[in-house]
């Protein structure tokens, strides 16, 4: 019985891919003093002791210069120094080790995006998809990557791709826009946001970019490039010269809070949401872009009163300086703030909550389906660790001292 519970625990282990144990490309074994050199690398790490860890991990490629793991704990340390030099030559390491590894893959490639070498960077998200189908993130970074290098071919193959998987995404549908937008095929550009705002006639962001697209069309075909320049910033610290999609997303947010104040139903918020004024907006923005000719509008300020613009930005104000009141008397209060609403707030409206439920109810509700998706992705990695641990505990348990002596030293 013993050696049969044995040979059950010897063939879960080997049926689980990851983690592995740190092993060379000829499958040695590690001595005791690398073993010990390496995870006490590891903790001088999480201490905060950089230098140190960095000798340990010397110590390891002194003795294994092909240890993957050892040089991607290295880059990690270096990166965590701003060495990000160091920190990408070992990265480099680790990949070209473990051509596998796809936590290696998505490292380097965000190192080569932050540096500027979109094109590299592009290629490396285009390969992790292959190892990760179903994620739409790697999709969207390769899509910016390749827009940033200018390789537009490739940036709407990906785009193709994901549609193809996902259906008509809204983020990879305004990004085909932009590209169309930056290769100069306005007709595109035009058809397929058209089609994106009738699948989605009351979705802000939709609205927005249409309205930006217009209105640029406009400046471009006046020659007029102003904006809201001569205006102060909305917000403190804020940007002076933005679009109107950024405007309207500050109204927006504007709205909502207050509408939380107010406790109106999901239903009763929806009902008053439905003629907005970004329509209005859309209207004025396609005039401009079709009649500029014909039309006496000097800019955006010809259709945007600076006293809504001052009305906007003194309700901005109001809502920080009662969230910082809050704060004051609670430091972990939950506070709605800009950036909070922005990341969950893009497609609430069309959830289709209980009219019955309170705005702030559904919203919360809104919020726990988000946080959840986005948990749920990694759950099946820490399942797998948590099934590997479990079968090394009961192993353990089972083999006692010969265990020991069969994995020289390892704790």
């Amino acid at each position: 019985m013993r050696y049969n519970l044995f040979f059950i625990l010897i063939l879960l282990l080997c049926a689980c891919k990851e983690p592995r144990l740190i092993i060379d490309n000829d499958n040695s074994q590690k001595s005791k003093a690398f073993i010990t050199a390496f995870h006490e690398g590891l903790r001088l790490k999480i201490q905060g002791n950089y230098f140190k860890a960095i000798e340990r991990f010397e110590l390891c490629l002194q003795e294994e210069p092909l240890d993957d793991a050892s040089h991607f704990a290295m880059a990690q340390t270096f990166l965590l120094m701003g060495d990000l030099a160091q920190a990408e030559t070992h990265t480099i390491s680790a990949v070209e080790l473990d051509k596998d590894n796809v936590f290696y893959q998505v490292e380097l490639a965000y190192m080569l995006r932050n540096k500027g070498a979109f094109e590299e960077a592009g290629s490396l998200f285009d390969a992790i998809i292959s190892s990760r189908p179903r994620e739409i993130e790697y999709y969207l970074l390769a899509i910016d990557s390749y827009r940033k290098a200018k390789n537009y071919k490739a940036a709407i193959g990906v785009v193709d791709r994901l549609e193809t998987l996902k259906g008509n995404v809204i983020e990879s549908a305004l990004r085909r826009h932009s590209i169309y937008v930056e290769m100069g095929k306005l007709k595109e550009a035009e058809k397929g946001l058209l089609q994106l705002h009738a699948q989605s006639p009351k979705n802000p962001m939709i609205l927005a970019t249409l309205v930006d697209f217009y209105f640029q069309q406009g400046l471009e075909n006046t020659g007029n490039s102003e904006k809201f320049s001569t205006w102060p910033p909305l917000i403190e610290d804020g940007k002076v010269n933005i679009t109107f999609g950024e405007y309207q997303e500050f109204k927006e947010f504007v709205e909502f809070r207050e509408a939380l104040e107010e406790e109106p139903t999901f239903g009763q918020w929806s009902a008053a949401k439905s003629e907005t004024e970004a329509d209005g907006w859309l209207l004025c923005a396609r005039i401009w872009r079709f009649d500029a000719g014909e039309k006496p509008i000097t800019g955006l300020q010809g259709w945007l009163q600076e006293e809504n613009w001052n009305n906007l930005k003194a309700r901005l104000a109001s809502i920080s300086e009662s969230d910082k009141t809050i704060l004051e008397a609670k430091a972990n209060a939950d506070v709605l703030d800009f950036g909070t609403w922005k990341y969950f707030f893009s497609d609430f409206s069309e959830q289709g909550y209980s009219e019955n439920l309170t705005l702030g109810a559904a919203f919360s509700e809104h919020k726990n389906v988000v946080q959840e998706k986005s948990l749920n992705k990694y759950v099946g990695i820490f399942g797998n660790i948590g099934f590997v641990l479990l079968g090394f505990a009961l192993l353990i348990a089972v083999l006692n001292k010969p265990l020991k002596t069969l994995m020289h030293g390892v704790e």
